[in-house]
């Protein structure tokens, strides 16, 4: 078990092609619904994936690091702008702008690339890590199908659901780890950062432990200027491994813990730079991202329950059962079974909860299926010598049962969003005549109003054109809070939204799942108690106040208003019917150009 030697990588390659192959399908399924009529769009499997891709554009038509794509402001020496989530984390989206300008590729091109090729190398980094401390490629190669097509607990949901009597389709998620680019590009640096660890503990060779422990280290910077999710969960992990190793005590434990202790030490001063970008985030940022204050801790997640029950196994195995005494591989069992339990619950000493269902997610499960793993490995140490992990037929009945959940989920979920996919991609041609349209009129950057809000969340990054408003304008740092409840005011005004005495029933049925219009003027996060500790639902006397003040918003309406932000032009889908006469008391609105199923309008400020 865990040898030196050499691992073979044929079995992790098919295992990785497997999961290459999932990951192409929604796009697949994109191109034959569209067939000719394909317009460049890549298969969207996440709500947010359509703001990274506009981050992506942005910085691919060469705009600085502090841009904003839905407002279209840079930072400037005369107006600088905050940090947002997306400049903090920038090692990404930076590096593949990079990739795009020399290849002179598109940022919705790079997102078909980056769902096979991220598959590709989120397989290959757990095989080698299970190979590592296994020295089993067969268990490996499982193990990449395991974690990769069961790490949504799709199967334990289903069931979940079934027991209640409750819909059962959203229990089936297209392999959250694949979103682009955040977490996916991250994602495989995460299982190459434990296996460096890994490496480090197990050198015997003090100038290649220090070697081993400085790529970790490297690793970790990356992360840490990366994604907020994978950072924290590698630094709980490396914290839940020294702990393990200071409780179980295997062979050398002193001098592993002193090893960690020093990796963590070397992790230090990367904090500094990241502090200083943290510091100059924009004020609206904490509420955007729905940071909680609060000491409440959370255990009722699926992976902390899992996580418990392989520390539970562990301490009968180590008293009862079949472990003479612990190991790497038990230590490594026991760390990545207690992150979840970590994750879920720092705020109980720090007093802050930032979106624990990206955890959940994106991380948690899958570091909670590896110990799992770990855990039947360590269980079986008693077998005969030579003998294998797991015997090949129960290999494969694993093999077959994950990788056959996995197709599952994907099918199910594209279907999900099929529809979406196939309307995203009819409204590109818009955003590619818009952009024509600017160039030709010599704009920069003019200021678009949709209509329709799939199209305004997609323009920034098929224009690459501002928006007047759009479901995902707030995540980035360009308007404050004030200003994104003024456009989106704005953009009700426009589309002939009135409110007034005997008009609720009417506002009421323009948002009635309260997701997209109230839910953005009251605050994200307030449709679903899943993305914040501190949770409550939206109330009556909320949305009461939020129309008094739309209310107060259109009878104090002028010109100064209307020309702030300003507006060149208009698109609206043509089978809509839209009371523009709000719009065109402000504004000279020309005949309009089809495009296909839209209409554009060019506009220009009365005087």
């Amino acid at each position: 078990m865990a040898t030196n030697t050499p691992v073979r990588w044929k079995l992790g390659l098919v295992a990785a092609v497997a999961i290459m192959l999932l990951a192409l399908y929604p796009q697949l399924d994109l191109w034959l619904a569209r067939g000719a009529d394909w317009q460049g769009s890549y298969a969207r499997i996440d709500s947010d994936e359509v703001a990274y891709s506009a981050y992506l554009a942005a910085l691919i038509d060469g705009r600085p690091r502090l841009s904003d794509p839905y407002t279209g402001r840079d930072d400037e020496h005369a107006s600088p702008q905050h940090e947002s989530l997306f400049s903090i984390q920038f090692i990404q989206p930076l590096a593949i702008a990079r990739v795009a300008r020399i290849f002179d590729l598109s940022a919705t091109t790079l997102f078909i690339l980056l769902a096979p090729l991220v598959a590709l190398a989120s397989a290959l980094s757990i095989f080698r890590l299970m190979a590592l401390m296994t020295g089993d490629e067969r268990l490996s190669a499982a193990a990449v199908l395991v974690v990769l097509c069961l790490g949504t607990f799709g199967p334990v949901y289903v069931a979940w659901q079934s027991l209640r009597a409750m819909d059962t389709t959203y229990a089936f998620s297209f392999l959250p780890f694949l979103r682009r680019f955040q977490p996916a590009l991250a994602f495989p640096f995460f299982f190459l950062f434990c296996a460096f660890v890994w490496r480090t503990l197990r050198s015997s060779e003090i100038r290649t432990a220090a070697l081993f422990g400085a790529t970790a280290c490297l690793i970790f910077v990356l992360l840490l200027f990366s994604y907020f999710y994978l950072w924290t969960a590698a630094l709980a992990w490396l914290a839940c491994l020294a702990l393990s190793l200071l409780t179980l005590r295997p062979d050398g434990w002193r001098r592993d813990a002193g090893r960690v202790g020093l990796i963590f030490a070397a992790c230090l001063p990367s904090f500094i730079p990241y502090g200083a970008l943290l510091s100059n985030r924009a004020p609206s940022m904490d509420a955007t991202q729905l940071l909680a204050h609060t000491h409440r801790p959370d255990l009722f997640h699926w992976s902390e329950v899992l996580g418990i029950l392989v520390i539970i196994a562990l301490a009968w195995g180590r008293r009862r059962g079949p472990f003479e005494r612990f190991d790497h591989v038990s230590a490594f069992a026991a760390s990545f079974a207690l992150v979840p339990l970590v994750v879920f619950n720092q705020q109980v000493l720090t007093g802050r909860s930032l979106q624990p269902l990206h955890y959940d997610l994106f991380i948690a499960k899958y570091i909670a299926l590896i110990a799992l793993i770990l855990l039947s490995v360590q269980l079986r140490r008693g077998r005969a010598a030579g003998e294998r992990v797991l015997p090949v037929p129960a290999l494969c009945v694993i093999v077959i049962s994950a990788f056959g959940w996995g197709c599952v989920e994907t099918v199910v979920a594209t279907k999900r969003y099929a529809p979406v996919n196939v309307a995203m991609d009819k409204t590109r041609a818009v955003g590619l005549r818009l952009a024509e349209m600017a160039r030709a009129e010599g704009l920069n950057r003019p200021l678009t109003l949709s209509t329709d809000l799939m199209l305004a969340d997609s323009l920034p990054t098929d224009g690459p054109l501002p928006v007047l408003w759009a479901p995902h304008l707030q995540v980035f740092s360009g308007a404050g809070t004030v200003e994104h409840k003024q456009r989106l005011y704005q953009h009700l005004y426009y589309t002939g939204v009135a409110y007034g005495p005997g008009d609720e029933l009417a506002f009421d049925g323009l948002d009635p799942h309260k997701r997209y219009f109230i839910n953005a003027l009251i605050g994200w996060g307030r449709d679903d108690s899943a993305w914040n500790a501190g949770w409550r639902p939206v109330t009556a006397s909320e949305i009461e106040a939020e129309m008094r003040g739309y209310s107060e918003f259109i009878n104090t309406f002028d010109q100064e208003r209307a020309a702030h932000p300003l507006l060149s032009y208009v698109a609206a889908p043509a089978w809509q019917k839209i009371d523009f006469t709000n719009l065109d008391r402000w504004y000279e609105r020309g005949a309009g150009e089809r495009v296909g199923e839209f209409i554009i309008y060019r506009v220009k400020l009365r005087t």
